[in-house]
């Protein structure tokens, strides 16, 4: 009931929730589900923090007051929205090294797509003053003397919609359009995805593929122009794998804040070399993903439990360069389950360009009595490399990251035996592979 539900999540350390605590503490109380002493202790903590925000003084007495809107959108603020927006973007495929465009050689840039000229501010985002959309960033990076031809080609819902499905948002004389601009440019940049209209909380999508009729459009830029790069401007992932066999590049890009449309620039003209990787696994298709009233993870959700091979894997993530992974240690090849071992491996910049890369560790029990995931993310480090050099990077893992959840004891624990330690770029781009032993005793 949802007397039980609120009880037991303030049992579980939940302080703070929306209208469901207010409504049904006081009976999660008298029923006796819920302690007044672990009421009182959630009520200390949520009071506290408003105290030192200052929400019971006098406004004069509140140093906050003192700080200007001015602020707001500085020139600081601008920076880091940028850098942000830039160090987020995931290169996804660049086919014979197609990116970095080099800006000098290019007379025509066709901008094509409902998502080039629109901000997309996300779920539960503030405001934002001047936010510079693709279409603008290309325009605030290319040479002087560029021409920038842009074409929607087709619509996207911008605001909620009903749950059925979708209607053409395109007329054969827009996609035609969207054709030609592509035909006439040296090279062609199609910006699509989603909008809060498709993703957002409270909404499942229908589908895992783009909506309104964006794959449409982007096999007919292609035709009419084999140099065209594919901009996904989303949240969830899309599965398009059309457009993966078809497509040179293909950008991760997000909704990714006001500075978003110059970060997507810089990375495509290799101003910035892209070093984001995926925080989700992209599945081949939607046949991959177990009903959605099933809630065992186990059942083929995630990367780690996925059946087949994903679009693109989770941690993945590709970059202008290339880096070298050697000479993993391990500072015991024993654990116990209260201890911890440190892992360092040398990661070396093989390329021409410097670059991100994010060294990930996954782990794998070698033989468990319950069903244990095909690799899990145990640790990662980002690092920035110039061309030629080496860095040593260093990881810890404690004994506890190699714990599953006991449905018969409702607790954690470690099992003794063998785990595979896997280093690599992504899930899937494991570099380097040694083995641990968890032995018995605390």
């Amino acid at each position: 009931t949802p007397v039980e539900a609120v009880a037991q999540a303030l049992n579980e350390g939940v302080d703070f929730s929306d209208k469901e605590f207010m409504n049904y503490i006081p009976a999660a109380v008298k029923d006796g589900l819920l302690p007044e002493a672990r009421l009182n202790d959630a009520v200390y903590r949520v009071m506290r923090d408003r105290f030192r925000l200052g929400e019971f003084d006098p406004p004069e007495m509140v140093p906050y007051n003192k700080i200007s809107p001015d602020v707001i959108g500085n020139d600081e603020h601008l920076q880091l929205a940028l850098k942000t927006a830039q160090e987020a973007i995931v290169l996804l495929t660049n086919q014979n090294n197609f990116l970095p465009l080099d800006k000098s050689k290019i007379k025509t840039i066709a901008v094509i797509g409902p998502l080039a000229d629109i901000f997309i501010e996300g779920g539960y985002s503030g405001k934002v003053n001047n936010p510079v959309t693709p279409l603008q960033g290309i325009k605030n990076r290319i040479s002087a003397g560029t021409k920038v031809i842009y074409e929607e080609g087709v619509q996207i819902n911008l605001q909620a919609r009903s749950r059925d499905s979708d209607v053409p948002f395109y007329s054969e004389e827009e996609l035609q359009k969207a054709a030609a601009a592509a035909k006439e440019a040296n090279v062609a940049i199609v910006f699509v995805g989603t909008t809060l209209a498709y993703e957002r909380e409270g909404y499942d999508r229908p589908s895992l593929g783009l909506p309104n009729d964006q794959e449409e459009l982007i096999k007919r830029v292609l035709k009419a122009n084999p140099k065209t790069i594919v901009v996904e401007i989303n949240a969830g992932p899309l599965t398009i794998p059309a457009v993966k066999e078809t497509a040179p590049a293909i950008i991760e890009a997000w909704w990714n804040g006001e500075q978003g449309g110059n970060a997507i620039a810089d990375v495509i003209f290799g101003n910035v070399n892209p070093g984001g990787k995926l925080p989700y696994t992209v599945y081949a298709s939607e046949s991959q993903v177990p009903p959605q009233d099933e809630y065992d993870v186990t059942k083929g959700f995630t990367y780690m439990y996925l059946k087949g091979q994903p679009l693109f894997p989770f941690g993945h993530g590709l970059s202008y360069t290339d880096f070298y992974f050697s000479n993993l240690k391990v500072s015991s090849n024993q654990i116990k389950a209260s201890g911890m071992v440190t892992l360092s491996v040398d990661v070396k910049n093989t390329g021409k360009l410097a670059g991100d890369e994010v060294v990930q560790l996954y782990v794998h029990d070698v033989e468990s009595s319950v069903k244990r995931p095909s690799k899990e993310l145990r640790g990662f480090e980002r690092i920035s490399l110039k061309p030629g050099q080496t860095k040593t990077v260093t990881l810890i893992l404690p004994g506890e990251k190699l714990a599953f959840y006991d449905e018969k004891t409702h607790d954690f624990i470690v099992e003794p035996g063998a785990f595979d330690i896997l280093i690599g770029s992504s899930s899937e781009d494991i570099r380097l592979k040694t083995q641990l032993t968890v032995v018995k005793g605390n």
